[in-house]
C-alpha cells in the first residue's frame, strides 16, 4: 500500500514539475525569439521598403548571435506576398523566389510552435510601416538545448522518485513487520 501511494505521489509530482519546466522554457524561448524578431524587423524594415536584398542579407548576418542557449538556425525575410528578399541561408531559400509552401506551413499563426521531434521552434513576425504590412520575418530556432534539459530533468526525477519510493516502501514494510 505504501509503495503504491508513493508511486502515485511521485508520478503526480513529476508531472507537475515537468509541466512547470515546460511552461518556463517556452516562455523563455518566446521572450528570446520575440526580442530577436523585433530587432530584425526594426533593422530591415527600411531595406524591405526599398527591396534591397543585399542590405537585408548584410543585416541578417550582422544580427545573428553566435553564442546563446537558443540560436536562430534560419532567418528569412519576405515581402508582403511571400517573395523572399533575403535569407541567411540563400542556398536553401534563394532571393526573389516564392516562399516554399512546406517551409511556410511550419509557421502556424503568430504564436511560436515548438516541434519536439525535430527540436526546432518556428515563429513568424510581420514587418509593418505606417500601419501597413510590408513584409515578414520567418525564423527557425534550434531548441535542442532546452529539450535536452527537459530530458535530463525527467531522468533525474525518475531516478530520485524510484529511489525514494523503494526506500520508503522498505521502511514501511519494516515498521509494519515490527508492529
Amino acid at each position: 500500500m505504501v509503495m503504491l501511494l508513493m508511486a502515485t505521489v511521485s508520478v503526480v509530482l513529476s508531472e507537475r514539475v515537468l509541466t512547470r519546466l515546460s511552461q518556463n522554457q517556452e516562455a523563455y524561448l518566446e521572450g528570446l525569439a520575440g526580442s530577436y524578431l523585433d530587432g530584425v524587423a526594426a533593422s530591415v524594415s527600411p531595406s524591405v521598403l526599398r527591396r534591397d536584398s543585399w542590405e537585408i542579407y548584410d543585416a541578417l548576418l550582422r544580427m545573428k548571435p553566435r553564442k546563446a542557449a537558443v540560436l536562430p538556425r534560419e532567418t528569412v525575410i519576405t515581402d508582403a506576398h511571400d517573395i523572399i528578399l533575403a535569407s541567411d541561408r540563400p542556398e536553401v531559400h534563394p532571393t526573389l523566389a516564392l516562399m516554399d509552401n512546406a517551409f511556410r506551413g511550419e509557421f502556424k499563426g503568430s504564436q511560436m510552435r515548438l516541434d519536439i521531434g525535430s527540436k526546432l521552434a518556428f515563429q513568424i513576425r510581420p514587418i509593418s510601416h505606417n500601419g501597413e504590412m510590408i513584409g515578414k520575418v520567418y525564423v527557425v530556432f534550434d531548441a535542442s538545448s532546452l529539450l535536452r534539459e527537459r530530458g535530463d530533468v525527467l531522468l533525474a526525477l525518475l531516478l530520485t522518485n524510484a529511489l525514494l519510493t523503494v526506500v520508503l516502501a522498505a521502511i514501511g514494510f519494516l515498521v509494519v513487520r515490527r508492529m
